[in-house]
């Protein structure tokens, strides 16, 4: 229950402090005197939605705050439409406060007539009743989760279909590659290779000759370092500091024969293959194309090859995704087929519960020929993948049900679609029916009423008055109202006056006294213009507020 209601700076209400109290609470005053701001401010305290144009002329920021229950609810927000809300003073997010306050208070105006007065709203109704908000909600996840993977399968295939073509160049390309496999630096040893097998004949023919001349013919460079060595030594036997040179001629000696043993050695490890030399020359120029198409060098096209390698990778990863997405839709497909049935089988029981409670409800309203009834049809759509009664039918959010109401308000009446010929009393009584219906098995403590009255006047007024009555006895009622029938019923009265002194708005809010009352409903009574007949009512309503 809502005990107390605290603002500052709200629209029009510099600042307010209002305690509110159980049972049956009526808010009554004159035409743009403030008593929907009221209502906007506790709507906005427990959660709805902020416009910057609640926030008072030349002020900064409101204050909102609602005790319920002996808990705080407050809500600051600012000229640039920025909010900050919290709970027993700890600040807390957007998506947890509405989730913590959805069921404290249970709004009634002009807003959820409209939404009645919507079809596509019908089976949320519907659905409230058959407390399926968990099963509901898990469909409309699984409709969702089909649309956007649907969506992504088809990006998919067009994706695969575009990259179709570049998909085979990369096969080929690679199987070219992959077919002339170079080894890496293999083309710096192939043209090492192909030089030697080139100039072999020259190669061999210069060696020998270095040989010759090193060691092989009669002046040889050995055979005459050799005669030196021998002459030094025969000199040393006369001054023995010319054998110190005979270690460097040695050594000398010494290499150039290796040297010569060693390229006699090369020169017969050559072999004149010109079979391997025309096969060098093939896989030279196979090594040349490849570096010429794809980077210049091998490192080049190693690096080539392993983006196309990922690319490639990439594309087939594709094709196995869009199997993977055929799954999961495969999937949700049957997960909201069986949803759907088991959500159809409870609405059907509860869709003629409902209407036969509602219609009982609408009797009590002064609508005593009224008929009520709740239509669920499907429509057909051939390409759909969900079936009902074996035929396929077309999906929604809400599985594939298609909820309607249809009324019928007089005698002789043939049932009509509700959005199309219902006035504007009628839907206020529809409403109330609803709430009444709806009150038995929600949670809300506090139901708040504005507009309820509109459309109605006389007897009917009584009659919604006295509903407004039996709710409140089980829950704490607040309800605007401009009619004396319903002012007359209530426990507690609330009063607005708004008046306007040195271009200031002063706006007083307060409870009225068993005689304020009495001047205030007559007031009402005299404008709502009501017929001679209905001055017979004056005492009965006039005593009513006497209590």
């Amino acid at each position: 229950m809502i005990n107390r209601l605290y603002t500052r700076d709200f629209a029009i209400l510099k600042e307010l402090e209002l305690e509110f109290r159980s049972g049956f609470t009526i808010i009554t005053g004159e035409t743009g005197a403030g008593k929907s701001i009221l209502l906007q401010a506790l709507s906005l305290a427990l959660g709805a939605k902020g416009n910057k144009n609640m926030v008072k002329s030349g002020k900064t920021r409101t204050v909102v705050e609602v005790d319920v229950d002996g808990k705080s609810y407050r809500r600051i927000l600012t000229d640039k439409g920025r909010i900050k809300s919290y709970i027993e003073d700890e600040p807390v997010k957007e998506i947890e406060f509405k989730t913590r306050t959805v069921h404290l208070a249970d709004f009634h105006g002009q807003h959820e007539q409209q939404l009645i007065m919507n079809r596509d709203k019908h089976i949320d109704y519907l659905d409230r009743y058959c407390d399926l908000a968990e099963k509901a909600k898990k469909v409309a996840d699984i409709f969702h989760s089909l649309l956007s993977t649907k969506n992504r399968l088809k990006i998919a295939l067009e994706t695969q279909e575009s990259n179709k073509d570049r998909k085979e160049l990369l096969e080929f390309q690679l199987r070219e590659i992959d077919g002339v496999n170079p080894k890496d630096e293999e083309d710096i040893q192939l043209t090492n290779d192909f030089k030697i097998l080139n100039h072999i004949d020259e190669l061999v023919e210069s060696i020998e000759k270095i040989t010759q001349d090193f060691t092989e013919s009669d002046h040889s460079i050995y055979n005459r370092l050799s005669a030196i060595v021998k002459e030094l030594n025969k000199l040393g036997s006369y001054d023995k500091n010319l054998k110190n040179y005979l270690e460097g001629l040695n050594n000398v000696i010494t290499t150039i024969q290796d040297t010569s043993i060693s390229l006699s050695g090369y020169s017969n490890s050559l072999n004149p293959d010109k079979e391997n030399l025309n096969n060098i020359e093939i896989r030279l120029q196979d090594i040349e194309s490849l570096k010429r198409k794809y980077g210049g060098s091998l490192e080049a096209v190693k690096v080539y090859q392993n983006d196309m390698k990922h690319e490639l990778e990439n594309l087939i990863n594709l094709e196995t995704n869009t199997e993977t997405l055929r799954d999961q839709i495969d999937d949700l497909e049957k997960q909201f087929q069986n949803l759907s049935d088991n959500l159809h089988e409870v609405r059907i029981v509860q869709a003629e519960k409902l209407s036969k409670q509602i219609e009982q409800e609408m009797h009590k309203l002064n609508m005593t020929s009224a008929n009520f009834e709740i239509r669920i049809n499907q429509r057909d759509e051939e390409e759909s993948f969900i079936y009902f009664n074996d035929k396929p039918v077309k999906i929604n959010p809400n599985g594939y049900d298609w909820v309607e109401f249809y009324l019928s308000a007089n005698p002789g009446e043939q049932l009509k679609p509700l959005t199309g010929i219902a006035s504007g009393g009628e839907i206020s009584r529809i409403m109330l029916a609803i709430k009444t219906v709806f009150q038995k098995n929600d949670p809300v403590e506090t139901l708040i009423f504005d507009e309820i009255d509109s459309g109605i006047s006389g007897t009917t007024a009584g009659m919604v008055a006295e509903s407004l009555v039996k709710i409140s006895r089980n829950r704490q009622v607040i309800c605007i109202t401009h009619l004396p029938q319903i002012a007359s019923k209530a426990n507690h009265h609330i009063h607005i006056d708004k008046t306007i002194m040195d271009s200031d708005t002063f706006i007083t809010v307060q409870y009225l006294n068993q005689n304020e009352r009495i001047d205030v409903i007559n007031n009402l009574f005299s404008i709502s213009a009501l017929s001679d007949g209905d001055y017979q009512s004056l005492n009965l309503i006039t005593k009513t507020a006497h209590g």
